[in-house]
């Protein structure tokens, strides 16, 4: 029997109303995240149904097209929750659809881009304000005014009362202003940028004449206290990374060789396994970080955004899962110069060079793809083997290796005797990394691997998460690091390109050559010494590759499995479990001995008579 409430109330059927419902299991069903499920139904006009549907048939009745949330039940038991929505009504008919939960939030996971995910992180004291200095020249013309401008408020003084003007400064803006190095030939006003915020100041057009003052930066006091925090921000995570790690990453064209000396070693060490951090003796290199956050944060804090706040499966547990990072090519510094504050020069005005800094502030979500929640999943999906299933505000990650090996249920009972086959389409296999980049045709790594011939009918798992190469650079010490080849992202140079999709392992601080730590990135299981520190690689290929390790069993399903159609007796109660928990491997004895199989798909009708026969869909192999 079936039946539908909205609003606590259950709506009328019609003796002819039924509807046909199907299962899917996404074990064969990847390249969905939540199947969205619309049933039609034809409900009499009757009263009670008007009543709750706010008499939908009426000429006036506004708005025609009118959503309820809904519950659909089979036999008395809730079978799905969702929302039924009201398409056309006459005074005897009213014509609906009930869509089952997941709709909403597979609209949030469509719509909401990952770079827009709140994942800020603070570097306790590394606010960087510098003082900039206004140095005035031959202050004894006395036709020379002085005119600041500052957030809007003018200030003026003839260039003999520069005292009055600081105090002028300071009565609205404590602290902001001091005089310094008051002489006969030249005089110095200070601007202390930690004294307001914002802060925005103009000199001209009445002030002194260009030709007459300078502006420069001198406080390296405050450029020490800047990278100490730094240094400490960063020995914080190598001790106990949290949810990013700053890797030594090779990326020759970080800065799209913009530079001849930059090597190319991103998170760059000392040989004694300091962090450069802003030494001006140093080549460019050392002003590059790049934070790069662990998968399990990126995924928890993106399905939080989209409203599932529970995860469960066996895939973020996974130990070497936790490990993954996901790569990219975006520095977090940043070019500043002093007309971030005097809006009407430039720095050709000033000839004072801009300088580099890293953000006290910054946002994991900007290092990441720039993809929607749901595509990051779909990638995510192509290098593993997973599948994901949403019930409600809850999403569960599962491996397929582990559903793939579940014991078998018996369902002979429930099973008539005879049976349809189809037979296999496919001649074999490919899995391979997505090759549209140059990054990914180095011998001997990253090979695909495929049981087949070009021209073949192949099954294809392509992943669009790449991964990288390593390569070792002698550079101060033997460094075997991954390499990437493509432009990065860096505010000093102004260079903007497509953050990567790919992932890494971080292995936390391992030895280099000389017995340095440092820490180590990689794309398989063994470190630099040849000690295996992982259970299986990004490889493909070998006996810890993902084929292996991950797909080997799911592609010998997919490949040559063979598809029989079955007649089961089920009852509403076994539907809903089946509907629950789809992953079913099931084995049905017969005379020529058991058929063992995981189940694809049941299609079936409901009417309020009951449930009919249900028609299942097995894979074998």
């Amino acid at each position: 029997m079936i039946a539908l409430k909205v609003k606590d109330t259950w709506l009328d059927f019609s003796p002819k109303t039924s509807v046909s419902i199907s299962i899917q299991s996404p074990l064969f069903d990847l390249e969905r995240i939540g199947r969205v499920f619309s049933y039609p139904f034809t409900l009499p006009a009757t009263p009670a149904n008007l009543q709750v549907l706010e008499h939908a048939n009426r000429l006036d009745a506004g708005r025609r097209l009118r959503k309820y949330p809904a519950e659909l039940y089979l036999s008395g038991n809730l079978f799905e929750s969702g929302q039924v929505v009201v398409t056309t009504a006459n005074n005897k008919d009213i014509s609906l659809v009930f869509q089952n939960n997941p709709i909403a939030t597979l609209q949030r996971l469509s719509n909401f881009k990952m770079q827009e995910l709140d994942m800020q992180v603070t570097v306790p004291g590394a606010e960087y304000f510098p003082s900039l200095y206004l140095r005035v020249l031959e202050p004894g013309l006395t036709a020379l005014n002085l005119y600041i401008d500052i957030n809007g408020t003018e200030y003026w003084r003839p260039v003999g009362e520069r005292p009055q003007i600081v105090n002028d400064i300071n009565a609205d803006y404590p602290g902001l202003a001091a005089l310094i190095e008051d002489s006969e030939d030249e005089f110095s006003i200070s601007i202390d940028t930690s004294a307001t915020s914002p802060l925005e100041i103009t000199l001209e057009p009445e002030g002194v004449a260009r030709e007459y003052f300078e502006l420069f930066i001198n406080d390296f006091t405050e450029e020490n206290d800047y990278r100490d925090a730094w240094q400490a921000h960063i020995q914080g995570i190598l001790d106990d990374p949290d949810n990013h790690a700053f890797p030594v990453v090779t990326a020759g064209a970080l800065l799209n060789n913009n530079n001849d000396n930059y090597p190319g070693i991103v998170n760059a060490h000392k040989t004694d396994g300091d962090y450069y951090l802003n030494d001006p003796e140093t080549i460019l290199e050392t002003y590059s970080a790049i934070p790069m956050p662990f998968l399990k944060y990126v995924v928890e804090t993106a399905l939080g955004a989209a409203g599932i706040n529970n995860i469960t499966g066996d895939f973020l547990s996974d130990d070497d899962v936790q490990k993954l990072i996901v790569f990219n090519n975006r520095t977090v510094d940043q070019l500043q110069h002093p007309t971030d504050f005097f809006t009407d020069l430039t720095p050709e005005d000033t000839g004072v060079p801009a300088w580099n800094a890293w953000q006290a502030v910054y946002n994991l979500a900007l290092h990441l793809p720039d993809l929607t929640i749901q595509e990051f999943l779909f990638k995510l999906a192509s290098i593993f083997p997973i599948v994901y299933r949403i019930s409600g505000s809850n999403m569960m990650i599962n491996k397929i290796a582990t559903i793939l090996s579940s014991p078998p249920e018996d369902y002979t009972w429930q099973a008539e005797p005879g049976y349809s086959l189809d037979m296999n389409e496919y001649d074999g296999y490919i899995l391979d990394y997505d090759r549209s980049g140059s990054e990914t045709t180095q011998p001997g790594q990253l090979e695909r691997v495929t049981s087949g011939e070009d021209g073949e009918d192949l099954a294809s798992f392509i992943s669009e998460f790449y991964t990288l190469y390593h390569s070792k650079r002698i550079y101060n010490r033997a460094h075997l690091v991954p390499y990437f080849e493509d432009g990065g992202v860096s505010n000093v140079y102004n260079v903007q390109e497509d953050i990567p999709s790919a992932l890494l392992f971080y292995h936390g601080q391992q030895a280099d050559a000389n017995g340095f730590l440092y820490p180590y990135a990689s794309h398989h299981n063994y470190n630099q010494a040849g000690s295996r520190i992982g259970e299986y690689s990004l490889d493909w290929q070998g006996a810890d590759g993902l084929y292996e390790k991950w797909w080997k069993e799911y592609i010998n399903l997919i490949v040559n499995g063979k598809e029989i159609t079955r007649i089961l007796h089920l009852p509403a109660h076994a539907l809903l479990d089946l509907k629950n928990n789809p992953f079913r491997r099931i084995k049905i004895y017969g005379a020529q001995g058991a058929m063992v199989g995981y189940l694809k798909g049941l299609r079936f009708k409901s009417s309020i008579q009951g449930v009919a026969l249900t028609e299942a869909t097995i894979v074998i192999v």
